[in-house]
């Protein structure tokens, strides 16, 4: 079988050739995080802007012991309150 029947020279934004990528390519630097009171919509376009998956929920709590990242909220969290019934919940909400 020739090489161009195995490899695809189909290059798009959702599948970008491999072929040079590095892990820098494929990695993030620091931690998205998004205050307890953002709506969902804010959430989601945060990750649709910088292209991540999950996106930390910081705030103070005031249980013991006092914590500041209250929570992680992922992508697929995102589609299930979506299509849940009922107003927006905030990331508090979610998280």
């Amino acid at each position: 079988m020739p090489d161009t029947a195995t490899t695809s020279t189909h290059r798009s934004y959702l599948m970008p050739s491999l072929e040079h990528a590095t892990v820098a390519d494929a990695m993030h630097l620091g931690i998205l995080s998004c205050e307890p009171d953002a709506t969902l919509t804010d959430v989601a376009t945060m990750m649709a802007t910088h292209h991540v998956h999950c996106i930390a929920v910081v705030g103070i709590s005031h249980e013991e012991p006092e914590c500041f990242v209250w929570a992680i909220i992922s992508d697929l969290s995102l589609v299930q309150a979506g299509i849940a019934d009922g107003a927006e919940p905030s990331a508090r909400e979610l998280a």
